[in-house]
């Protein structure tokens, strides 16, 4: 599926006069797609991924229950409820933590998977949603790279600040910030993230869904757009584990 992205990328980039097929978006859509993404971005104090990571860890969980006892959570509650308490409590969480976790495993909140993890399991050819299935996909390439650069930087015991001749300068070619940044501050990049959703949402309730159109965002929210299309912030929190 992976080769297939590259391929459709190419025809995007290369053929963008979207001849013989009209390659069109609609700005509402466009709009819930990027929230939705950015809603699995989220980090916490405690993880750069917590948002995705929670739900990775209940989807694998999940498919490896049904590869194992043949059955899917859903048609077999009593038994993946057992399955899932014995794995959470083995944490040695609080029972507050633990209940929270019991909740969320069981989809007893939160019970629908992200927007990016329905999008991942479609096809580029789907010219419909093939942006918004290839993004989703890169997103979940991100987390595992990010991760794997994050363990790397542990394991060879090198602070975030050992990188600094690069992440400063990155981040003023990439507009992220100007002048100098300290290392501590790189979490806020976040809060950028946080403020243009607001103003999204803001934009949102203010026009209709027809009226949610590429000129109109440009037009009313344009330092939004801007920085919610400025991915490589996540690569640069995600180093401060």
């Amino acid at each position: 599926m992976f080769s297939d992205d590259h391929r459709v990328r190419n025809i995007s980039s290369y053929q963008p006069d979207g001849l013989p097929q009209v390659w069109a978006l609609d700005g509402h859509s466009t709009i819930n797609f990027v929230k939705s993404l950015w809603e699995a971005l989220e980090p916490s104090p405690a993880c750069r991924f917590d948002a995705i990571d929670r739900h990775i860890l209940r989807i694998s969980l999940e498919r490896y229950f049904a590869g194992r006892f043949g059955k899917s959570p859903a048609k077999a509650r009593p038994k993946f409820h057992a399955f899932a308490k014995a794995i959470v409590e083995n944490q040695s969480l609080s029972t507050e933590m633990t209940n929270q976790w019991l909740q969320f495993m069981n989809r007893n909140v939160t019970p629908n998977d992200m927007e990016i993890f329905r999008f991942s399991r479609m096809l580029p050819d789907d010219t419909a949603n093939s942006a918004f299935a290839i993004m989703s996909r890169a997103v979940l390439l991100l987390r595992a790279a990010s991760g794997s650069t994050s363990r790397l930087f542990q394991a060879a015991n090198h602070s975030i600040d050992s990188f600094k001749f690069w992440w400063q300068k990155f981040g003023v070619s990439r507009g992220l910030w100007s002048g100098q940044r300290d290392a501590s501050e790189i979490q806020d990049l976040w809060s950028d993230i946080r403020d243009s959703l607001t103003e999204i949402e803001d934009f949102q309730n203010k026009h209709a869904r027809n009226d949610q159109t590429f000129f109109r965002l440009g037009e009313d929210v344009a330092k939004a757009v801007a920085a919610l299309s400025s991915c490589e912030r996540v690569a640069l929190w995600s180093m401060t584990t």
